[in-house]
Parts: structure tokens; C-alpha cells; sequence
């Protein structure tokens, strides 16, 4: 499932994108996304739970500080920002 799915109607995004991994919730709850032109519903999401949220974290901090991307050039950076991007 790719992040582009959200934005089907009534399509149900079940896993987090977390340290390149598509990984299950510790939340059961769900969030509708709302198209903030017309109201409409056109997706629904699950919600991350404070562990969800601190594993991220943890993730994020390791990357930036352990491996290596704090010391990385801008267009390194960028290069690879463009490729996430374009999967």
C-alpha cells in the first residue's frame, strides 16, 4: 500500500511509515481525513498511539545524529528526500 492511497475515498490506512518500514499501531482508533474545499471524506487513517509517536522519535534522533545525516551535504540530502518522494 503506498501513501497515495489515502486520498481514495473510504480507503483505510492501517500502518505507520516508521524507520522505512511500514509498521502496525499500538492505537485501534481510527481519523477521517476531510477535504477542508468541500467537507467531503476521502480517507480514513489509523491513529498513532504516545509509543507510535516515540518510537519515531527515537528513529528520527538515531538517523540525524547516529547515522550520519547531520553531517551529510544539502544536495545528498536533497537527493535522497526526492527519491522517498517519488516511491
Amino acid at each position: 500500500m503506498d501513501i497515495k492511497s489515502v486520498l481514495v475515498p473510504d480507503t483505510i490506512i492501517q500502518k505507520m511509515y516508521i524507520d522505512g518500514r511500514w509498521v502496525e499501531s499500538d492505537a485501534s482508533e481510527k481519523r477521517e481525513i476531510i477535504n477542508p474545499a468541500n467537507g467531503e471524506v476521502i480517507g480514513i487513517v489509523t491513529e498513532g498511539s504516545a509509543q507510535d509517536a516515540k518510537n519515531a522519535i527515537a528513529v528520527a534522533h538515531r538517523a540525524f545524529y547516529d547515522d550520519g545525516w547531520m553531517n551529510s551535504k544539502a544536495r545528498d540530502r536533497a537527493d535522497r528526500l526526492l527519491q522517498i518522494s517519488n516511491n
